[in-house]
């Protein structure tokens, strides 16, 4: 194409010749179908370039039809018709064009010419093509006989002698019909399964969008609920605040007010005693008998008294016990109004008790506190009484509540990095006295886990592990259970929430939280503390050792 310019005409997008050239404002031009699919694709990211000079619009471009350019092409693509139609070679006035090519004559001839061509016996049986120009490429170049078969051994057509006597001979060789109906065949295979698998591609993109899309809107909808929670949450913090500071500064009034009254009284008893000071003073100055006396008589009965009266001061605080117990007081409602402003925005409430070990279940290298909350492993064994339910020989035990509907969040933490844990949910009906792995959670078609062991964390069902990535030592997993989901995840806890997998499934049955821990010979401790927030349970779990 550079002999005669044509390079100026190709499209930068898809490198072809213009169609329907449009130009931007930077200069540079490209199809319109291009430049369509370009802002498309460079929408999502909200910025728009020319993909020639780089040079960037403040919004999505409307490129104009170049009108001169549109022409050139139209012009290009005549001239290009002509030089490559085929013409009769018989029409020896006003050539037609050619509708085949015989490639015995050599010869290209139109629908009247091969009408007659074909209807001499001695040439209809000559091979004819589509009309061509390039019949060089039709014939063998070592024999100059035409190519009328296909080696399959060498990938290539052949002349008659080349397959009877020359490279091919004995090579897998066919007609080039037979070869081209067989190719033919094979590409159609493979073209149905490239269509479904792009039908495929295609259902998988739009519903990845669609996916998208969802994510985002249930995002924002997220955002919007949880902003107004915490404006509501604030609005009523703030409230209970004020009204705790009210009694604050009600009761520091009540004892100021009566504190100042005592000033008062105080004060007036001293300008009184200094008032006799003086009188007295002067009175006992008085160094003749006669008038000492005189004046002595004369006194104000009330001089005298005045030392009589008490100068004792009660003395007022701010009772911090009552202080305590009024804020108490006003905090005792507030998990009941949060729990009232979850329900309110879409974040259901869990009501419940606390979650405590069943002592049923418990391995008999377990040893449990009084409010079954505190467990701790040892190597010798606890005198508990035979139970069906009792893990025979594994240090594992169940928690007493199940789960048969809505979220959960729980957390387990596991301090030490030398322990061996296995941490997970599992129906009741697991397995209880079998010495096998498949008594342990995880290792069955009955729950599922995630299991440290050696520095490795793995997660497990059914025996079928999944080796985990971790950032440090996972000393506490979190762990959600969305029951009418079927979701199950787990949780690398620590600054942030890390992923660690997740399964789904159909929960049948109520669900347990189970633990499995093993101090290596050394004195273990698991702590179990349990606080339902909203809809969630927070379980932490303490192993030292």
């Amino acid at each position: 194409m550079s002999s005669n310019g044509s390079e100026e005409l190709i499209c930068s997008i898809c490198l072809s010749v213009y169609a329907e050239p449009v130009s931007l404002t930077c200069g540079h031009s490209f199809c319109k179908a291009c430049a369509e699919e370009l802002w498309q694709s460079q929408e999502a990211g909200g910025r728009f370039s020319c993909p020639e000079c780089r040079v960037e619009f403040g919004q999505r471009p409307a490129p104009s039809r170049n009108v001169k350019l549109c022409s050139i092409v139209e012009q290009f693509q005549k001239v290009q018709v002509t030089a490559n139609q085929v013409w009769c070679d018989f029409c020896l006035d006003q050539p037609l064009a050619a509708a085949k090519t015989c490639l015995n004559c050599e010869t290209s001839l139109c629908d009247l010419h091969l009408q007659k061509h074909l209807e001499k016996p001695a040439l209809k049986h000559h091979h004819m093509v589509e009309a061509t120009l390039s019949l060089a490429d039709r014939k063998c170049p070592e024999h100059q006989e035409l190519l009328r078969y296909y080696c399959s051994n060498d990938g290539v057509c052949a002349c008659v002698t080349c397959y009877v006597a020359g490279a091919h001979r004995n090579h897998d060789v066919k007609t080039l019909k037979e070869a081209h109906d067989e190719k033919r065949a094979a590409l159609s295979q493979t073209l149905r399964r490239l269509n479904e698998a792009g039908r495929l591609t295609d259902g998988a993109s739009a519903e990845l969008a669609d996916n998208v899309r969802a994510v985002e809107g249930t995002g924002a909808d997220m955002r919007d609920k949880i902003a107004a929670l915490y404006r509501e949450i604030g609005a009523f913090l703030g409230k209970r605040e004020r009204e705790t500071l009210d009694c604050i500064n009600a009761q520091e009034s009540d004892i100021v007010n009566r504190l100042k009254v005592q000033q008062e009284e105080v004060e007036c008893r001293k300008r009184g005693i200094s008032k006799a000071l003086k009188q007295l003073q002067v009175l006992y100055d008085q160094r003749d008998p006669v008038v000492f006396f005189k004046e002595f008589a004369a006194r104000d009965p009330g001089i005298i008294s005045a030392e009589e009266h008490s100068t004792q001061v009660t003395k007022e605080s701010l009772d911090m016990k009552m202080m305590s117990v009024m804020v108490q007081k006003k905090l005792e409602g507030v998990a009941g109004e949060t729990d009232a402003l979850l329900a309110k925005h879409g974040f259901h409430t869990q009501g419940g008790s606390q979650l405590t070990f069943d002592l049923n279940t418990a391995n008999r290298h377990l040893v449990f506190s009084n409010d079954l909350k505190t467990v701790s492993w040892k190597g010798e064994l606890e005198p508990y009484p035979n139970s069906p339910e009792r893990f025979e020989h594994y240090s594992q035990v169940l928690c007493s509540q199940g789960f048969s509907s809505g979220c959960y969040y729980f957390e387990v933490e596991i301090p030490r990095e030398h322990t061996m844990y296995l941490v997970g949910i599992t129906y009741k009906e697991i397995k209880r006295k079998e010495n096998r792995t498949a008594a342990l959670v995880g290792f069955n078609n009955l729950s599922w886990s995630v299991f440290w062991r050696n520095r490795n964390l793995i997660g497990l069902h059914n025996s079928k592990g999944t080796p985990l990535t971790y950032t440090a030592y996972p000393c506490k997993i979190g762990i959600w259970l969305d029951y009418d989901s079927g979701v199950l995840s787990f949780y690398q806890v620590a600054d942030t929430l890390t992923h660690l997998c997740t399964f789904e499934t159909v929960f049948t049955d109520p669900v347990f939280l189970g633990v499995c821990i093993q101090g290596a010979g050394s004195f273990a401790t698991l702590w179990l503390n349990v606080a339902p927030v909203n809809c969630l349970y927070h379980v932490t779990v303490t192993f030292y050792s």
